[in-house]
């Protein structure tokens, strides 16, 4: 079995996505996505992976332990389909 390539942009993402790659989701890259979302929504106080984090809670009503114990893939499963 081989390992998969590290996806470093959203750009890369969707074109391994596209291939059949499996992508390796990085926190750099969850991060990214987070700090666009708080942009987008007016977030005041927080950024980055927590950014994710409460915008999941938010949208879904999840508890912020559900949402926490989620795996990298996970939360960008759950993000995949956002328009950012």
């Amino acid at each position: 079995m081989t390992k998969s390539k590290k996806v470093h942009t959203e750009a890369e993402l969707a074109e391994a996505e596209h291939k059949g790659t499996p992508p390796v989701i990085n926190v750099q890259l969850l991060a990214e996505i987070g700090d666009k979302l708080a942009k987008r929504e007016k977030y005041g106080q927080v950024s980055g992976l927590e950014a994710v984090h409460y915008y999941l809670m938010q949208k879904h009503h999840w508890l912020p332990k559900r949402v926490r114990s989620m795996k990298l893939d996970e939360l960008w499963f759950c993000l995949r389909e956002e328009k950012l």
